[in-house]
C-alpha cells in the first residue's frame, strides 16, 4: 500500500530548495509513495516541471505574514488528502504547515532547514525550536544548518542530514578556444545505489539543469557574441539573490582588483533581487561597468554555466549552496567564502579556494592563479565534478529521504 507525502513549500520559483523539492518529488518511487505538492505562497515556473512527472502542485494564495484565510484553505486541504506525513519546507511552510498537520491530526511531520538563519527573531527561532521538539525529524542539507539549530535549541537526536543533490550533465560543454582551458568532461556514471529513484528523478534533474539552454551546445563565441564581449573574454560567474546576504560588493571590488593586472576578465552577475538598483550605483561609482555586468534574472543558467572560467561565490552565510554545486557539476572551478555549508562542499585547494570572509584580495589572486594555469582549474574542475557524483547526486538525496520516509511510516 503506498503512503500518501504532501510536501509544502512557500513557492515553486527557481531557487535552491524549491529545486531540491522538485527533485525529490519527481524521483521518490511511485510504487511506495503518493506524492502532493503544495505552494502555500504562490506558484511559478517549476509548477510545468512538477506536472511533467505527474506530480500537479497546489497554490494556498498566502498573501500576508499572518493570513488566516490561507491557514483555513491549507487545512482544509490537508484534511481533504489525509496525508500520511507531510514535509515542510523553510520558515513560512513550516510554520503553517505544522499548525496545519496538528489541527489535523496528522502526526508524521518533518521540517526542513535549510540556510544558516542569522536573521530570524527571537520569536521566529522560538517556534522553530517549538517545532523541532514536537515534530518527527528536522531535516537539514548541511553540518553548518544542523549546530546552528541545535544551538538554538532543537534536539540533536531529531536532525537529519540529508545533503542537497544536484543533476550531472553528461558531457559539460568546452569552453572553447579563446577560454584557454581544456574541458573536464567525464563520462556520466551515476547510478542508483539504491535501485528506488524511478526515471522521474532523472527526467526532472535534466529539465532543471538544461533549462531554456538556446541552442544547448551554445559555443563560447556565440555567447561572448550575444553578451556584446571580446572574443579574448575570460568569464567570471556570480549567481544568486541581490541582497545583502549575497555579499555583491565585494565580487565588484574584487572585479576591480583584478581589472588593474589584466584586461580580459568580466564578472557576469546574474540574478535580481532589492539591492539591484543599488548594486548599478555602486558599480558605477567603482567605475568599473566595462568590466562588471548585470545579466538580471535568467533562465538559462545552466547554458552559462559551462562557460564561466571561475564562478564566485561571496556570500556571509549559506546553507549548501547549489550554484556552487551546479558550477562543480559543470567543471567550473569555484572560489567562495570559507563559510559553514560551502566548506563542505568546497575542499580548498582539492575542488577549488575558499577564502575568508570579505577578502576581496584573496578573490582576486586565486581567481588570478586559475585563469593563469590552466593545468591546475582542469585538475580542480575533475576533482569537483568527480565529488558532486560520489557525494551529491540526486539519487543520493533521494535514497535519503526514502530512508527517512521508511522509517517513520514503519514501512
Amino acid at each position: 500500500m503506498t503512503k500518501r507525502i504532501l510536501q509544502i513549500i512557500p513557492t515553486l520559483d527557481r531557487a535552491g530548495a524549491e529545486k531540491q523539492l522538485c527533485l525529490l518529488a519527481g524521483g521518490l518511487p511511485r510504487d511506495e509513495f503518493e506524492m502532493h505538492v503544495c505552494a502555500l505562497t504562490r506558484g511559478g515556473p517549476l509548477e510545468a516541471d512538477l506536472s511533467a512527472v505527474g506530480v500537479p502542485p497546489t497554490v494556498i494564495g498566502k498573501r500576508w505574514k499572518l493570513d488566516p484565510g490561507s491557514f483555513w484553505r491549507l487545512k482544509r486541504h490537508v484534511a481533504r488528502l489525509r496525508p500520511d506525513l507531510i514535509h515542510t519546507w523553510m520558515f513560512a511552510a513550516n510554520t503553517y504547515g505544522f499548525a496545519a498537520a496538528a489541527a489535523c491530526g496528522v502526526a508524521n511531520v518533518v521540517i526542513a532547514q535549510r540556510c544558516v538563519d542569522p536573521w530570524k527573531s527571537r520569536l521566529q527561532l522560538a517556534l522553530d525550536r517549538a517545532m523541532a521538539r514536537r515534530c518527527r525529524a528536522v531535516v537539514v542539507n548541511s553540518r553548518g544548518v544542523r549546530d546552528f539549530y541545535v544551538q538554538h535549541g532543537a534536539p540533536a537526536d531529531r536532525v537529519r542530514l540529508i545533503p542537497n543533490g544536484v543533476a550531472i550533465p553528461s558531457s559539460p560543454l568546452k569552453k572553447g578556444a579563446t577560454a584557454g582551458l581544456p574541458s573536464s568532461a567525464g563520462k556520466n556514471t551515476r547510478e542508483n545505489t539504491a535501485g528506488q529513484a524511478s526515471s522521474g528523478a532523472r527526467t526532472l534533474g535534466n529539465r532543471l539543469f538544461q533549462r531554456a539552454a538556446r541552442p544547448p551546445d551554445a559555443t563560447r563565441g556565440q555567447l561572448l557574441a550575444e553578451l556584446e564581449l571580446p572574443e579574448n573574454s575570460r568569464l567570471i560567474g556570480l549567481v544568486g539573490r541581490l541582497w545583502p546576504q549575497k555579499r555583491v560588493p565585494d565580487a565588484i571590488w574584487a572585479a576591480d582588483l583584478l581589472k588593474v593586472i589584466r584586461d580580459d576578465v568580466h564578472l557576469l552577475v546574474v540574478g535580481d533581487g532589492p539591492q539591484r538598483d543599488q548594486l548599478r550605483r555602486f558599480r558605477d561609482l567603482v567605475r568599473i561597468r566595462d568590466k562588471v555586468h548585470f545579466l538580471g534574472r535568467r533562465s538559462d543558467v545552466p547554458r552559462l554555466m559551462p562557460h564561466f572560467d571561475v564562478l564566485w561565490s561571496t556570500s556571509g552565510y549559506e546553507g549548501q549552496s547549489n550554484v556552487i554545486l551546479e558550477a562543480m557539476a559543470s567543471g567550473v572551478p569555484v572560489v567562495a567564502t570559507d563559510i559553514p555549508g560551502t566548506r563542505e562542499l568546497v575542499i580548498s585547494g582539492e575542488t577549488g579556494y575558499l577564502v575568508p570572509l570579505g577578502d576581496r584580495a584573496a578573490f582576486a589572486k586565486q581567481t588570478e592563479r586559475l585563469l593563469n594555469d590552466h593545468a591546475l582549474s582542469a585538475r580542480l574542475s575533475t576533482a569537483a565534478r568527480e565529488r558532486v557524483q560520489s557525494e551529491f547526486s540526486v539519487e543520493k538525496m533521494i535514497e535519503r529521504h526514502v530512508e527517512l520516509y521508511r522509517e517513520l511510516l514503519g514501512s
